[in-house]
C-alpha cells in the first residue's frame, strides 16, 4: 500500500508539472476544480513574481509588497510556469526567479520532509532527486523562449537588494512601482517555511549525501543535473547581458 501511495504521489506531481507549462490546461483545471485564488493571474493582476519552489519567492513579493504605496495585485507563489507564460502574452510585468538547481532542489525535499516530520506523517510521499530536477527544467526551459519580456531575478541577487529588482522592472516595463521601503512598515511574519531553520538544515546534510551518493550511481540523474544547471547557467548569462 505504501508503494502505491508513493506512486500516486510521484505521478501526481509529474501531471502538475506537465499542466503547469500549458496555460490553458491549467488555467482551465484550476477553474474547473474551483482554485483560481487570488495569487493566480487575472486581468486585474499589476505584476507577476514567480519562481521554483525555495527561490526566494516568499521575501521578494513581500518585500516588494512592503514599498508600495497603493494597493498592488501580483501574481506569486503558485510556482509554475503558467503564470509567467500567460503574464508574457497578456503583456504584464513579469519577473522569473531563479536559484541555482541543487539549492533549490535540495530545499524544496528538505521543507516537504520537514513538514512530514511536523505532521508525523510517513515518507511515502517523498519525491525522488530527479522529479525535483525535472520539474526545475520544465519550469525554467518552458519559460526560456520568452526571456526577451521577463526580468530574471537571481536568489544571490534578490535575497539581499529588492530595490535594484523594482528599478529593473520600472525601466524595462515603464512602470512606476516604488523601489525604497516606506518608512516604520511592520515587517510581515513570514512562517516557519520561508527561512531556514535548525530542523531543516540538519534535513539538508542528509539530503546532499544522499544526493551525491545518487549522483555517483546514476548517469541518468547526472545527465538531468548537468541539464538543470545548464538551464541555470543560460538565464545568469541573460541576466547578465540584460544589465
Amino acid at each position: 500500500m505504501n508503494r502505491l501511495v508513493a506512486l500516486f504521489c510521484r505521478v501526481r506531481f509529474r501531471v502538475v508539472t506537465w499542466l503547469s507549462t500549458r496555460p490553458a490546461l491549467y488555467f482551465g483545471a484550476r477553474k474547473l476544480v474551483g482554485r483560481l485564488d487570488n495569487q493566480c493571474l487575472k486581468p486585474d493582476t499589476d505584476i507577476v513574481i514567480e519562481g521554483f519552489p525555495r527561490s526566494a519567492n516568499s521575501t521578494t513579493v513581500h518585500r516588494f509588497l512592503e514599498r508600495q504605496h497603493c494597493p498592488v495585485r501580483v501574481a506569486h507563489h503558485k510556482h509554475h510556469a503558467a503564470q509567467i507564460l500567460r503574464g508574457v502574452s497578456w503583456r504584464r510585468p513579469v519577473v522569473v526567479l531563479i536559484r541555482e538547481p541543487r539549492g533549490a532542489c535540495l530545499s524544496l525535499l528538505a521543507l516537504a520532509a520537514e513538514a512530514r516530520q511536523r505532521a508525523n506523517r510517513s515518507a511515502t510521499s517523498e519525491l525522488t532527486f530527479g522529479d525535483a530536477l525535472n520539474a526545475y527544467i520544465a519550469f525554467y526551459e518552458s519559460v526560456e523562449k520568452q526571456r526577451h519580456w521577463i526580468v530574471i531575478a537571481r536568489f544571490e541577487h534578490v535575497r539581499r537588494d529588492v530595490d535594484e529588482l523594482v528599478r529593473r522592472v520600472n525601466e524595462r516595463f515603464g512602470t512606476t512601482f516604488h523601489a525604497e521601503p516606506i518608512a516604520m512598515t511592520p515587517q510581515p511574519e513570514l512562517g516557519w517555511h520561508a527561512m531556514p531553520n535548525q530542523l531543516r538544515d540538519g534535513i539538508k546534510e542528509t539530503l546532499s549525501a544522499r544526493f551525491d551518493a545518487a549522483l555517483s550511481r546514476s548517469p541518468r540523474l547526472r545527465r538531468t543535473f548537468r541539464r538543470a544547471n545548464a538551464v541555470h547557467a543560460r538565464y545568469c548569462e541573460a541576466d547578465e547581458r540584460a544589465r
